[in-house]
């Protein structure tokens, strides 16, 4: 992680995540994260915050995991496929970085498990929606 460089948006809710900005440019896994683009870094709730730090050596990588999706190299709630090579870019880019096996294992699998839980409940809403007048 040495050479990335972001700046903190603080936010005025404590209950917000925090964001971030991509102040260098960088390259990780033959793709290219620009400066100015803003991110959350690493989705991952405060209760396991004691486990897996939202910034840390993985933060480049979910940083390019963010910016593949926000730039619909695979639409969030699209081609599955194309969203499995997003998440595997994910994880190969944390290996890359020197992340633990286990940990980037455990962060990819709940990548993966978060975007179905999402789907299923979409899928759910766009039904119910279905039937109402």
């Amino acid at each position: 992680m040495a050479d990335l460089i972001v700046k903190h948006l603080p936010s005025r809710n404590w209950w917000k995540r925090p964001r971030w900005e991509v102040v260098k440019s960088f390259q990780l896994e033959g793709h290219t994260v620009h400066s100015g683009f803003i991110t959350d870094g690493a989705s991952i709730p405060r209760p396991f915050w004691f486990l897996f730090s939202p910034t840390g050596n993985h933060m480049k990588a979910a940083i390019l995991h963010d910016c593949m999706l926000a730039n619909r190299v695979a639409d969030p709630h699209g081609c599955p496929k194309e969203r499995r090579m997003v998440d595997r870019t994910f994880y190969n880019a944390m290996k890359a970085l020197g992340v633990k096996t286990w940990r980037a294992w455990t962060m990819w699998k709940a990548v993966r498990v978060f975007y179905y839980a999402k789907l299923v409940v979409n899928l759910f809403k766009s039904d119910r929606d279905a039937f109402l007048p």
